[in-house]
């Protein structure tokens, strides 16, 4: 599943990241786009629940809690890294607070003054894209450096900017073709739909090929893969009466 990451970072635990955070995600949401959250705690995580932590101190490797409104699933991690843990993420916006040191995603910093904005230049491992500072100071130099900029009651503005950059990930990963046969008229409502949640298929992106002969799998390479697939595709697009959606194609050759 491709992802569209955009990370919160900051250089304490109290510069306003979850005030962001939540602003932002409720905006995405009111927009219509499936969006998922990971916050990184630098601190062990205190549970709640009580009798789950009890199933995880006897030794369960994961424990998951259910009711009728909510599912809450705990499970112990062998390694506190950004890549790992967006394998648990099934949603095509996420939101990061935290992981400054991960060189994933968008880097959105909450700047409270401008040694702070110069410290996490200096520091983070990949560019900053963007930042949220009321420090004119900050504002201006940001700016200086090519970086989008925001006030903390411009978080609409910086949903704005996500919602771009999501579209701009997703159909950086598509041919570009708008063929139409996943459906759509165009790869920008592909992804528009694919980012709002929608079980979308690109057949030039997720093209699988088995190749049986007298019912003995062939391994085909992934040249030979799509070389396959586009002449299928293409001799099918010739023919009347096939559905634009196309997700499954089966072609038989009996020799007897």
């Amino acid at each position: 599943m491709i992802k569209y990451v955009v990370k919160l970072v900051s250089l304490s635990s109290k510069s306003g990241k979850t005030t962001v955070g939540t602003r932002l995600v409720d905006y995405l949401r009111r927009k219509g786009y499936n969006v998922g959250v990971i916050k990184h705690c630098h601190k062990d995580i205190i549970l709640d629940i009580k009798d789950s932590s009890r199933y995880l101190e006897v030794g369960a490797d994961e424990v998951l809690a259910s009711s009728k409104d909510l599912v809450v699933m705990y499970k112990k991690s062998l390694v506190d890294d950004l890549k790992k843990v967006l394998d648990y993420i099934n949603t095509p916006i996420v939101v990061v607070e935290g992981y400054r040191g991960s060189d994933i995603g968008d880097n959105v910093g909450i700047v409270r003054d401008v040694n702070d904005f110069r410290e996490l230049l200096r520091t983070l491992p990949k560019k900053l894209d963007a930042i949220v500072s009321n420090d004119d100071e900050v504002l201006n130099e940001a700016l200086s450096n090519g970086i989008k900029t925001f006030r903390f009651n411009e978080v609409e503005l910086l949903g704005m900017w996500v919602e771009r950059r999501a579209l701009e990930n997703i159909l950086g990963s598509l041919p570009r073709k708008d063929c139409g046969l996943c459906g759509y008229s165009s790869c920008e409502v592909f992804a528009q739909a694919y980012l709002k949640g929608v079980n979308v298929r690109c057949v030039h992106t997720q093209q699988s090929v088995r190749l049986l002969v007298n019912d003995y799998e062939i391994t085909l390479n992934p040249f030979v893969s799509n070389l396959i697939a586009s002449l299928v595709n293409g001799l099918v697009n010739t023919l009347k009466g096939i559905p634009l959606r196309r997700d499954k194609i089966v072609i038989e050759v009996n020799n007897k």
